[in-house]
C-alpha cells in the first residue's frame, strides 16, 4: 500500500517522538497490521496459492501440519492462517520468517512472470513499504536481496551495506556476493562465528574477482594477506595514497582477516571461543567497508 505521510505522524516526527534507537526483540502490533496490509497489497487476492505456499512451507518448517493448528485458525484459507498467525500468535523471529518468505522468492518470480501482481517495479515498490514500516516503528531489520537482516546503524547501513550489497549485485562477483549474504545471514540467526569466517571469504572472493579481471597474478590457495599485496603492489590502491596512508596494509591485513583467524577460524581447543554480537557487528561493517573501498578503486581504473 502507498505510504502516506498523514498529520499526526508528521506532528510526532517534529517533535522527536518517532524512536532514533533500534529494537529487536518486539513487533508492535501496528507493525503486524501494516506487514499484513502490505502483502494483501502485492499479492492477497490476486495469488492465494502464493498464501497457501507460505502457510504450508512455515507449518513444516515449524513441525505442524498446519498454521492453524498454533493459531487456532482452522478450516480457512491459506491467508487467513497466515495473516492470523503474523497479527496474533508469531514471535518477532516468525514474523521475520513470514516476510522472508512472502517476499525472498519473489524476486526470482518477478523476473518471470510479466504481470501487474508479480512485477518488479510493484514488488520493489512493496519492499520500500515494509523497509519503511520498520524504520518508523524503530524495529531494526531490513529486507535487502530477498534476506531479512539486522542493522544497528542507519547510517552506517545506508551508507556502506547498502551500496556494497549493489556492487556486489554485479554477476562477475556472484560468489563474494553469496558469502557476504551468508554472513548477513549467520548474523541475525546469532551465529557469530561462521558470519565471521563468510565476511573473509567475501573479502578474500572480492580481491580474487578484481585481480583475475585485471590479469594480475596470485598464488592458487592465497590468503587475504597474500591477496592485499598483490594489489597494492599492482597500484589498485594509487602509490601516493599508499604511501601517504601507511597504515592501510596493516590495517587491511589486521582487520577482517585477524580478527577471524583469532576468534572463529581456527580450532577451538579445550575452551569455547565466544564472539560477542558486537565483535561480529564490527566485522560485517568493516569487511563492506573494505570491499566499497577496492570496488572504488577498482572503478578508477
Amino acid at each position: 500500500m502507498p505510504i502516506h505521510k498523514i498529520y499526526s505522524k508528521r506532528k510526532k516526527m517534529e517533535s522527536g517522538e518517532f524512536p532514533d534507537v533500534f529494537q529487536y526483540d518486539q513487533i508492535p502490533r501496528g507493525l503486524r497490521n501494516q506487514i499484513v496490509n502490505s502483502m494483501e497489497s502485492l499479492y492477497g487476492f490476486g495469488s492465494p496459492k502464493t498464501y497457501e505456499w507460505v502457510e504450508s512451507t512455515l507449518a513444516n518448517e515449524y513441525g505442524f501440519r498446519s498454521l492453524g493448528e498454533i493459531s487456532g485458525v482452522l478450516g480457512y484459507e491459506g491467508k487467513e492462517k497466515v495473516d492470523s498467525f503474523v497479527i496474533s500468535i508469531a514471535s518477532t523471529d516468525q514474523i521475520l520468517d513470514v516476510v522472508e518468505l512472502a517476499y525472498g522468492p519473489m524476486f526470482k518470480l518477478a523476473q518471470r512472470i510479466n504481470s501487474h501482481i508479480y512485477s518488479p517495479a510493484s514488488l520493489q515498490e512493496s519492499i520500500r513499504e515494509i523497509n519503511y514500516r520498520f524504520q518508523e516503528h524503530g524495529v531494526g531489520y531490513r529486507l535487502e536481496s530477498g534476506l531479512i537482516i539486522r542493522i544497528d546503524s542507519q547510517l552506517v547501513h545506508s551508507e556502506v551495506t547498502q551500496p556494497t550489497l549493489k556492487f556486489l549485485s554485479d554477476p562477475i562477483y556472484v560468489g563474494a556476493n553469496e558469502e557476504f549474504l551468508k554472513a548477513l545471514e549467520h548474523y541475525h540467526k546469532r551465529r557469530y562465528k561462521e558470519c565471521m569466517v563468510e565476511s573473509l571469504k567475501a573479502f578474500e572472493s572480492c580481491m580474487k574477482v578484481i585481480c583475475n579481471k585485471r590479469g594480475w597474478s596470485y598464488a592458487a590457495g592465497a590468503n587475504a594477506s597474500q591477496l592485499i599485496s598483490v594489489i597494492l603492489k599492482e597500484e589498485l590502491i594509487p602509490s601516493f595514497l599508499q604511501t601517504h596512508f601507511t597504515s592501510l596494509k596493516s590495517t587491511l591485513e589486521s582487520g577482517v582477516p585477524t580478527l577471524r583467524n583469532k576468534m572463529g577460524g581456527h580450532g577451538q581447543g579445550s575452551e569455547q571461543a565466544v564472539v560477542p554480537d558486537y565483535l561480529a557487528a564490527h566485522i560485517l561493517h568493516l569487511t563492506a567497508s573494505n570491499i566499497l573501498l577496492l570496488a572504488r578503486a577498482d572503478e578508477e581504473l
